[in-house]
């Protein structure tokens, strides 16, 4: 009977701890969102980029349509499209996840990026970067940033009215309190620029010492190929915090595991006391019994 009650109080300990464990570990998993990528494709509406505009829609469009045909799994994130249009005003034309951005969410914000002839007159390239790198940063952080920009990246933003822009000095680059800091740990990607554009910007982008801008000018050969799915690499952060989340977690399970044992000592010592009170007592009456 003591060994049938040892195994019942053991048995209760562990399922305390096994409990205890899986609590935990949910409550850390709910924490960390799956593992995605946020992606910006931003398409120059500006007169200065006419030429290039129906062919910068027609890639753009095929850029969605490749990363919308990556397939994704329930434990994987889905990758955030973001679509600016970089005008005089630039402004988020549509926003989602890529299993969201189907076809009539295509033809949506197609419309809406051929419609802005409002404010073609000039570009605020500038303002339109800024917005960008701020939509990227956004939290919930993702794994990785990439940002696909279709334009020469011509600065000439509105004056007085959106069709009377500041006089623009060519080469055109960013002026000098541009922060360029904000950019540094999103995958740039710059199609397609006239080659003195590109020239000033690479040098100006060197002289930073970025190196995560990708330029093509108009001539060059290259294939957009859509980002490759997430997949979380764990900082020295997070290992950290990992070691003293199981440190707290070991020394919870002790504390019960010596609550448990202490208890577990006891009962034994109870269950001990009274099986040899039964016992005595069994004896007894069987002494008289046969007297």
């Amino acid at each position: 009977m003591a060994h049938k009650s040892f195994q019942n109080i053991v048995l209760a300990i562990m399922t305390i701890i096994l409990c205890m464990s899986v609590t935990l570990t949910d409550a850390y998993a709910a924490k960390k969102p799956r593992p995605f990528n946020r992606i910006v494709i931003m398409l120059d509406s500006s007169g200065s980029y006419t030429k290039k505009r129906m062919e910068a829609l027609k890639e753009a469009k095929t850029l969605v349509e490749k990363v919308t045909a990556i397939k994704t799994k329930k434990w994987e994130g889905q990758d955030e499209v973001i679509i600016i249009s970089l005008d005089a005003m630039p402004e988020v034309l549509w926003s989602g996840s890529s299993e969201s951005l189907k076809a009539d969410d295509r033809q949506f914000w197609q419309n809406q990026f051929t419609s802005r002839k409002d404010y073609e007159g000039c570009t605020d390239v500038e303002g339109g970067l800024k917005l960008a790198a701020n939509i990227l940063h956004q939290e919930p952080a993702p794994e990785t940033m990439f940002c696909f920009i279709f334009s020469d990246l011509i600065h000439e933003p509105p004056t007085s009215t959106a069709r009377k822009c500041k006089p623009v000095k060519l080469p055109s680059v960013p002026d000098k309190d541009f922060p360029w800091e904000m950019f540094s740990d999103i995958n740039m990607y710059i199609l397609w620029m006239p080659i003195d554009q590109k020239l000033a910007w690479s040098r100006a982008i060197e002289a930073e010492g970025l190196s995560n801008f990708a330029i093509y000018s108009e001539n060059d050969a290259f294939e957009l190929q859509a980002p490759e799915k997430a997949k979380h690499v764990i900082t020295e952060q997070e290992k950290e915090e990992g070691k003293q989340k199981l440190s707290s977690f070991a020394l919870t399970v002790l504390k019960w595991v010596m609550w448990g044992g202490g208890a577990l000592a006891c009962g034994v010592t109870v269950l001990g006391f009274l099986s040899i009170i039964i016992k005595r007592r069994s004896n007894a009456k069987r002494r008289q019994g046969r007297r």
